[in-house]
């Protein structure tokens, strides 16, 4: 049996799948948690590889260091979700809400965050090379929060349409050829 937990130790999801690996070494590979209230959930160093998470509710849960490759987050909520060194390869998140999310040194290469919503999100040392970022929303959160690009890899990303209006990056941030950070008033930031 897995039970997932939050971290104030009410149980949020059991199943009975069998488990036969250490008990912190949490693996959902393949679960299907569409739709399912895991906000505050400990996630971390956890396997969800291949994960359906669509449209769960992941607020201020921590899936640092997780592994979330090919998992879907299509319309899920995440925010202030910590994703900090997660493997986020292929991940669909279409319509995501990572409002103020970590995404610090995460693997986020060729994820789909199409029309997502990463405003406020701490996005520095994060590989987002061949991501699709169309429509999606990098720029100033709603509380003044501001999309953080510092050594970020937006390498071969695909961005059109997408809002990165004071958003902050530094002479580090590697963009999408022919990409002007100034024509979508991003702000250099040298500290």
């Amino acid at each position: 049996m897995r039970i997932i937990k939050d971290s104030w130790g009410r149980v949020l999801y059991t199943d009975d799948f069998g488990q036969d690996k250490l008990e912190q070494e949490l693996s959902l590979e393949g679960a299907e948690l569409s739709g399912k209230r895991l906000s505050g959930a400990n996630l971390a160093n956890g396997n969800l590889k291949g994960a359906n998470l669509k449209s769960a509710n992941l607020d201020g849960a921590d899936l640092g260091s997780a592994i979330l490759e090919g998992a879907s987050l299509e319309d899920a909520s995440c925010i202030g979700t910590m994703f900090d060194d997660a493997n986020m390869v292929g991940v669909r998140a279409r319509g995501a809400d990572c409002y103020g999310a970590n995404f610090f040194l995460a693997n986020m290469s060729n994820a789909n965050f199409e029309n997502a919503n990463l405003a406020g999100a701490d996005l520095k040392n994060t590989n987002l090379q061949g991501a699709r970022l169309g429509g999606a929303n990098l720029g100033e959160g709603k509380m003044g929060a501001k999309t953080q690009l510092h050594n970020a890899n937006l390498g071969e990303a695909i961005v059109d349409g997408a809002n990165f209006k004071n958003a902050l990056y530094n002479q580090h941030t590697i963009f999408p050829e022919g990409f002007d950070p100034e024509k979508h008033q991003m702000i250099l930031d040298c500290a």
